[in-house]
């Protein structure tokens, strides 16, 4: 059995994970001309930047040699002092890059400012895509929905608006982390909301269901073309996750924990990801 087979089967792994290790495993030995475990940490270290000049795939090279050394009980103590301090230089250009990004995104305001201007304009589509981004902070995938007027309407798997009598039911079951969280609810109270609901309505004849999202034809849109048409219908075309990093810059700013929770619900995504993951320095975990 190879280091490789030996190192693998102990683990378990998906597929495409399998695929990148292999690929790593072979670029790696092919630069050392020799086995992984049959080389020193040394040689190791100076070999990978000679593959790679990128952090990251520095860092998959590392993972690799890791866990070869650990498969045959080699001490790689060296490998993982390394791999740690890789990790902190990634850290720290991702969190420049996301304050550099913040710096060109607009402001909380100005993405209010621009609801207010889809809505005075009669945008309605645009409005409500704009509105549940920018107040419930979801995915491109939960605005995949169907509008209906009436609960029995709907089904098991889709995302609907459904038209209640004082206020609008967002239903979400089908989205990135339904399997962990459940399907989710939001009771939308918005008075200019309903109406943007009810007017897009009668654009379509009041037909229901009514996709959110269509073609010129009427019919829903494919999920592999979700990004670009709701970026075309946001202000500056700036993406569902850059409308995600204002508002926590504004939570941040705020420093308002019952907001981050409620954020952290309606998106499916835990606190913990959120604080550390956009680097919300106002909250400290425990």
């Amino acid at each position: 059995m190879s280091e490789y087979e030996n190192m693998i089967n102990k683990l378990v792994l998906t597929d495409r994970t399998k695929i990148a290790y292999k690929y790593a495993y072979k670029k790696l030995t092919d630069a050392l001309e020799a086995n992984i475990g049959q080389s020193t940490e040394k040689n190791i270290l100076n070999t990978i930047p000679e593959i790679s000049k990128s952090i990251n795939t520095q860092s998959s090279f590392l993972n690799i040699a890791i866990l070869i050394f650990k498969s045959i009980d080699k001490n790689h103590d060296k490998l993982l002092n390394q791999r740690e301090k890789n990790k902190i230089e990634i850290q720290t250009k991702k969190d420049m890059g996301n304050e550099q990004k913040l710096k060109d995104l607009p402001t909380f305001k100005t993405l209010e400012l621009n609801l207010e201007k889809l809505y005075v304009n009669k945008q309605y589509q645009e409005f409500i895509i704009n509105y549940i981004l920018l107040k419930l902070g979801v995915r491109n995938k939960d605005l995949n929905l169907l509008i209906v007027r009436k609960k029995k309407d709907t089904n098991k798997t889709d995302n609907f608006l459904i038209v209640r009598g004082t206020d609008i039911l967002l239903l979400r079951q089908d989205y990135k982390t339904v399997k962990s969280y459940g399907k989710k609810e939001n009771a939308i109270k918005s008075d200019k909301f309903r109406k943007a609901v009810l007017e897009l309505l009668k654009e379509n004849d009041n037909m229901t269901p009514t996709p959110l999202l269509k073609k010129s034809n009427g019919s829903r849109i494919g999920e592999d073309s979700l990004f670009n048409y709701i970026t075309s219908r946001t202000y500056n075309n700036i993406s569902e996750s850059d409308i995600l990093k204002v508002q926590l810059e504004h939570i941040n700013q705020m420093g308002n924990l019952n907001k981050l929770n409620s954020l952290s619900r309606n998106r499916g995504t835990n606190v913990a990801t959120l604080v550390n993951d956009y680097n919300l320095t106002k909250f400290e975990l425990e």
